[in-house]
């Protein structure tokens, strides 16, 4: 089975810290203590700079005075939240920062998704890193629980910001979906209404795609989604005759003889194009 897309890097960490420690100086009661603000920093460090990955951070990183302080900043208001959830989107893939996940009090996943609601009126680098933490989510199977309590509101909040997003954020939402197509594809229970959502979402985003000038990840990105429930349990047939409903093999050939496409995409296309065509 393939495994999930992670946002697994951070490329700038101290752009991160800066903005971290700005945004604390203004928290006022809630502000982290210079001793919480070192030992998040230390953190941030360690997992943004382990040659192997976050999950490859020395232990002592992630002590539990660390985790208390980042749970602490994931308090802060929306305009505040995208520095904390940019480092826990590293720390979960570290086993210690998988564990603390299901503690954090109120539950993560539900504030990711009042994070992600229309009317939350959360900045766009809150969003992105909402809908990162749920992707990385998806590639850590201790945390499978925690999201699979949220099935339906979590592929609501990707359909949402897939079809009406800046690019910034439609690429971590469309990776969503394709990372729950990656976990229905190998579960063994026939998960109808999940692949409908998805491919319902999906469906108009390609056709956007096919009109106009998207970057070649989000593409790609979601024609894996298509192809990847195309080999789920349930086969290429369900697939094939609800992608026939939602017009997606006409989006599929459109993207596919697509000018701009790249010879990636074509490539994808023509590939997914045959598979949806030849299932009976």
């Amino acid at each position: 089975m393939r495994q999930a897309i992670t946002f697994d890097s951070m490329a700038k960490p101290q752009l991160v810290l800066g903005k971290l420690a700005q945004l604390n100086a203004e928290r006022g009661s809630a502000a982290l203590d210079d001793a919480e603000l070192r030992a998040l920093t230390d953190l941030t460090s360690s997992l943004a700079g382990a040659a192997g990955g976050p999950a490859a951070a020395p232990a002592a990183a992630l002590a539990p005075a660390a985790l208390d302080a980042l749970v602490k900043a994931l308090g802060w208001p929306l305009e505040a939240a995208y520095p904390p959830l940019d480092i826990l989107r590293l720390a979960l893939l570290h086993p210690a920062g998988a564990a603390r996940v299901p503690t954090i009090s109120p539950p993560l996943v539900p504030s990711l998704l009042a994070a992600l609601a229309g009317a939350s009126g959360a900045p766009a680098p809150t969003l992105v890193m909402a809908l990162r933490v749920l992707c990385n989510m998806c590639a850590v199977p201790r945390l499978h629980a925690s999201i699979g309590e949220h099935v339906n509101a979590v592929l609501e909040a990707a359909s949402e910001h897939l079809n009406a997003g800046a690019h910034t954020v439609r690429v971590p939402a469309a990776t969503l979906l394709l990372n729950f197509a990656i976990f229905i594809a190998g579960s063994a229970a026939a998960e109808e209404e999940a692949q409908a959502q998805i491919l319902s979402a999906v469906a108009p985003a390609l056709v956007a795609i096919g009109e106009g000038d998207a970057p070649d990840d989000l593409a790609l990105r979601l024609l894996a989604t298509v192809g990847t429930l195309a080999h789920s349990k349930l086969g290429a047939t369900f697939v094939r005759r609800l992608a026939a409903d939602l017009g997606i093999g006409g989006a599929v050939a459109a993207l596919g003889a697509r000018a701009k496409s790249s010879d990636a995409v074509k490539a994808c296309a023509a590939q997914l194009g045959q598979l949806l065509a030849a299932t009976g």
